[in-house]
């Protein structure tokens, strides 16, 4: 569990800004819990 946590650090660490907040027609930003959550996927996988 401990290589994990390590992991995991390393992965969210690596993940900018534009992961949390996307842009939308009209010039608003939301938050994009799907994009982040496939952002971490792909770093948690490029980590292991």
């Amino acid at each position: 569990m401990e290589n994990f946590d390590a992991i995991l650090r390393e992965a969210t660490t690596k993940i900018g800004q534009d992961f949390f907040l996307l842009p939308v027609e009209g010039g608003r930003t939301f938050y994009r819990e799907r994009v982040y959550c496939y952002e971490l996927y792909h770093q948690i996988r490029a980590a292991s």
